[in-house]
């Protein structure tokens, strides 16, 4: 029973997330480097830290995501782990 809702719990609060961000950054035919990059450089302070799904790909340096935070009712619960990876 424990070990269900553990992985009930996985599946919610990380796996949903990278699978959409991995399957977006595929179809865009783009990397998680690249948007690592923009992260790093050139995001606004609230993406930094945020699972971001592309929606368009790189062409002149330019692209569009969505930042799948805002929809992701346990993003409360992981961020402060991926604060604490980062910093």
């Amino acid at each position: 029973m424990g070990l269900r809702r553990l992985a009930g719990a996985f599946l919610t609060s990380y796996a949903v997330g990278k699978g959409i961000t991995e399957t977006a950054q595929f179809l865009t035919n783009s990397t998680s480097s690249q948007w690592d990059a923009y992260k790093r450089s050139s995001a606004a302070p609230w993406d930094k830290l945020s699972n971001l799904i592309a929606i368009k790909g790189w062409k002149n340096g330019e692209s569009a995501a969505i930042n799948f935070s805002y929809f992701s009712p346990y993003d409360s619960l992981t961020f402060y782990f991926r604060a604490f990876r980062f910093r």
